[in-house]
Order: structure tokens, then sequence, then C-alpha cells
């Protein structure tokens, strides 16, 4: 049995129209764009039956599986758990990548592993052969310090990464 009214989208710009029934099998134009469009009850029906996609939705969840990704690469599983990352929103996502990226892009930045700790926490040498000069008012800090504990390095402050603790440094001479 025919509805009294047949719904489709315009071929050419995708515009929701309705017309009545008997208006099947004939031809008009768009309200919208003005495209010829074929009033065809038969194929319409047999198109509403396909499975519906939408490409918004197809790109927006593409966009929100490479943000995820960006996030897995900039957060450790720990913090990864405690942000419940895989609960926010897409906003909320973009908004933490958009943050590691920016905290990432200030100045030179040195992740690495500590080789060595010399002169009373004066001198701290990565793994990576980089050397720190850690500022006088901080080596009481850095002689805490262990081989193999993990370190960044972000304008001028050397943070170790298990307890955020921080010392001042300049780069040493090689």
């Amino acid at each position: 049995m025919m509805p009294e009214y047949i719904n489709f989208n315009c071929g050419s710009c995708g515009k929701r129209l309705r017309v009545a029934a008997t208006l099947s099998e004939t031809t008009g134009r768009c309200p919208g764009c003005k495209a010829s469009v074929t009033i065809d009850y038969e194929s319409i029906k047999r198109q509403s039956e396909l499975p519906k996609t939408n490409p918004i939705a197809i790109v927006r969840s593409t966009v929100d599986d490479q943000m995820l990704g960006a996030l897995y690469k900039l957060l450790t599983p720990p913090e990864l758990k405690i942000l419940n990352v895989t609960s926010m929103t897409g906003i909320q996502r973009k908004t933490l990548e958009d943050w590691g990226m920016r905290m990432y892009g200030l100045g030179k930045n040195v992740a690495s592993e500590i080789d060595t700790i010399k002169f009373d926490g004066r001198l701290v040498i990565l793994e990576d052969g980089s050397r720190w000069e850690v500022h006088s008012s901080d080596s009481y800090v850095a002689d805490g310090w262990m081989s193999g504990d993990r370190v960044v390095v972000i304008d001028n402050e050397m943070f170790r990464l298990d307890d955020s603790e921080k010392v001042g440094v300049d780069e040493g001479d090689d």
C-alpha cells in the first residue's frame, strides 16, 4: 500500500523533500537547488530499506579514532586510566591532545633515563648522552635521584616522571 506522502532527499543538494504520493512516477524541481528530480515511489522505497550510513558520522568516528590513537601515544597507560580517556567526548579528547602537543612544543624537550649523577647532584648525564648542569640551588634534589629514573627536560627544567620532582638545568658541553 502506498503511503499518503513520499519522503526523500534531492540527489543534487541533499535537501529533504516531501511530496504527495499521487505525484509518484513524475518529475519536478527541487525547491532548494532547482535540479530536476524524479519521484519514483518504488525506487525511494528500495533506498529507504538500505542500511543508513551517515558520512558525517563516519568522518567523525575516523577523526575520534585518530585522536584516541594520538592520546595513546602521548599518555602512559596509568594516565589513560586515571583520565578515563575512552569515556571523554570528542571535544575533550581534542582539547587534551592540543594541550599535550602545546606542552611538547614549548622549547627543547628531552625525555630519557638517567645514566649517571655526578658531583653531588650538580651534573646529570642521561642515557642519550646529553649532559645537564643542575642549578646549585637544586643540586640536593638531583643528588637523591637514581640511575634509571625517567626524566624529561622542558624549558630548562628537568622533571623526574615518577613524582614530577623538578630541578633547574642548563645543557652542558659534551
